[in-house]
């Protein structure tokens, strides 16, 4: 496992097996991953906190209970993500009231058997690539626009 606090650079082509809590653990960080494997993790295969900026490409996880977590002020982009008996693959949201809510972006991501896919609080963010699939597939779209501005709960708005 590796905890990176206050700090910048890469993590590339490694490997976390039979870890009990965190495998990668950021907090205050602007740094990148690449070609990470993680197996049999305890809690947290990438856990990205207290106004962090990361990006995560190519990712395998296994067998944990969450894949990534985004927290407290961080800013997580995360693309070719491959998670497989991941309980949690996704989550964001605030942990520590002194930071704002986390935003999670992910691009081009696959998971197989787990409990829950995404888990976010109600101001935290998780947004896929679901926009290119709805204007792949739905005739007559042609855009996809998110609005992060606060609003009630299943506000809708058409333009």
């Amino acid at each position: 496992a590796i905890d990176i606090d206050f700090s910048a650079g890469k993590i590339m082509k490694s490997d976390f097996k039979n870890i009990n809590n965190d495998a990668i653990d950021f907090s205050g960080s602007k740094s990148e991953i690449y070609q990470i494997r993680f197996k049999n993790v305890g809690d947290k295969g990438v856990s990205v906190g207290e106004n962090s900026n990361i990006k995560i490409n190519q990712v395998k996880g296994q067998n944990s209970v969450v894949g990534i977590a985004t927290k407290d002020g961080s800013k997580t982009v995360a693309k070719n993500i491959s998670f497989t008996n991941i309980d949690y693959p996704f989550a964001s949201y605030q942990k520590k009231k002194a930071y704002e809510y986390g935003k999670l972006y992910l691009e081009n991501f696959s998971t197989k058997n787990f409990k829950k896919e995404f888990i976010n609080d109600s101001n935290s963010l998780i947004i896929d690539n679901i926009s290119n699939k709805i204007i792949n597939n739905v005739k007559g779209i042609n855009r996809v626009v998110y609005d992060i501005t606060s609003k009630p709960p299943s506000t809708i708005e058409l333009e």
